[in-house]
């Protein structure tokens, strides 16, 4: 008996975080500097003022849109009213594959970035989200477009 009170704070804390939230899915014709551009947005349901977007974007060949869904993202976007929302972006077939042209953001995956930010706003009736601040988390190439994406739009 003594075993299994040992395991449950471990069960507890890898429990799915249940909560009531909603999740919007959007993407961005192709464009100069990128093939594919998608996108999903997440917020708790009840949420009444979004004050933030945390953007999830991933390394080179990455999908960020399921990160959305991980509970360490989620709870730390309830504790502080923010939105997530989860990144995936290919490049345009080019000689160098193996460098992502799609983190030079001014080439047009800003403004995809951007343009997406809007269609959510819209979509979750949520307005707020298309002034709200940014919060960039990004590993490797995502890293490299969130630094350029900050120079880009400070």
């Amino acid at each position: 008996m003594k075993r299994f009170l040992y395991l449950i704070p471990i069960i507890l804390l890898n429990c799915p975080f249940i909560l009531k939230a909603k999740s919007l899915s959007d993407s961005i014709l192709p464009g100069k500097n990128f093939d594919k551009a998608l996108f999903r947005l997440w917020y708790p349901d009840d949420l009444k003022y979004i004050r933030g977007i945390i953007i999830l974007m991933p390394g080179s060949k990455g999908d960020g849109r399921n990160s959305v869904d991980e509970v360490i993202w989620q709870k730390l976007a309830v504790a502080h009213d923010l939105a997530l929302i989860g990144c995936y972006f290919t490049d345009r077939k080019h000689p160098y594959m193996d460098i992502e042209e799609y983190v030079n953001v001014k080439e047009g995956s800003g403004k995809a970035l951007t343009d997406a930010i809007k269609h959510f706003a819209e979509k979750s009736y949520h307005p707020e989200l298309d002034m709200a601040a940014l919060l960039l988390w990004g590993h490797s190439a995502g890293g490299e477009f969130n630094h350029e994406f900050a120079c880009w739009k400070p």
